[in-house]
């Protein structure tokens, strides 16, 4: 017997790309046990760097017996201009600098546990979602990958004032600055939508089952 042709089917069918392909194989490996395990490291990584780096960086910048500065990395971080950037960098002097230099080569370590955490998260609830809420949310795994790229970006300049830090470039700061804005801005929107993924879940799950 000759098969039924569904016309409607195949007039909206459309080849599966390359991206379509790889959100497939995202619901289904790794399995959601590694995802957990891959969870639990980031975190592991995460504490303990955090921790290092406060102990041997920030401690040692405002405690005071040692240097008893005003400003931390974060204040280099987000000084937007090369004034700023010299004044903080002449009070840390040369001893504060190395330090900071450790610092933010260990942070590249927490930015590798954050998005090891958040696309773990995300992708976790986001197979237990339907249709195209399941596909918004397989696409906001990007968010903390994104967070990560302009964290490295912003680690990289740092590294490049305080190597150089007798003769800071105009710009740099400030696109030091912009890089961590942006970072913090995608880390937040990871985390809200995060949050907004489990309530709808919560809520399809409390619909399914009355």
């Amino acid at each position: 017997m000759a098969k039924i042709i569904d016309e409607e089917y195949w007039d909206n069918y459309k080849e599966p790309t390359r991206m379509s392909k790889f959100f497939e194989k995202l619901l289904k490996k790794p399995e959601d046990k590694h995802l957990l395990y891959t969870i639990a490291i980031g975190i592991a990584i995460y504490v303990n760097v955090y921790f290092l780096i406060t102990l041997t960086t920030e401690d040692f910048l405002k405690s005071p017996f040692s240097l008893n500065t005003t400003f931390g990395q974060l204040n280099l971080e987000f000084a937007f201009t090369d004034l700023l950037a010299n004044i903080i960098l002449d009070e840390w002097t040369s001893l504060g600098i190395q330090r900071v230099i450790f610092a933010t080569c260990a942070n590249f370590l927490i930015i590798a546990s954050y998005i090891l955490i958040l696309v773990s998260l995300l992708l976790l609830i986001a197979r237990r979602l339907k249709g195209k809420l399941q596909k918004f949310g397989l696409r906001m795994i990007f968010l903390p990958v994104i967070a990560g790229i302009f964290n490295s970006i912003g680690n990289i300049l740092l590294l490049v004032m305080l190597i150089n830090a007798s003769s800071i470039s105009l710009i740099i700061p400030l696109i030091t600055s912009i890089s961590g804005i942006i970072k913090y801005g995608f880390i937040i929107a990871s985390i809200v939508f995060f949050i907004a993924e489990i309530i709808l879940y919560a809520l399809l799950y409390i619909k399914e089952h009355r």
